[in-house]
């Protein structure tokens, strides 16, 4: 499954240097307008737009890698999953 980022454009009518820069850096479809006009960045506002950061999933693959499969032998150790099932109460019908 694909993702879609659809991606918006400013109709010809409307003119950037009105635009409520404010507004503009905390809009999530707003972020490609930003990279073409980095003049009207509001630093404060962009820092708290979460659609800023792109995680690179197959650098974070590569570096998780080598300790995978430790990490999960870890998790579900035996003694670990019947620890959680008493713990928590949890019920397991197989």
């Amino acid at each position: 499954m694909s993702s879609f980022t659809p991606i918006y454009k400013l109709k010809d009518w409307i003119d950037i240097n009105q635009l409520n820069l404010n507004s503009l850096s905390e809009n999530s479809n707003a972020i490609h307008l930003l990279e073409q006009y980095p003049d009207k960045i509001d630093w404060d506002e962009l820092s708290s737009n979460p659609y800023i950061f792109k995680l690179n999933k197959d650098a974070m693959m590569l570096q998780i890698k080598d300790f995978a499969e430790d990490l999960a032998k870890a998790c579900f150790y035996p003694k670990r999953i019947e620890r959680y099932l008493e713990k928590f109460n949890y019920e397991c019908f197989f």
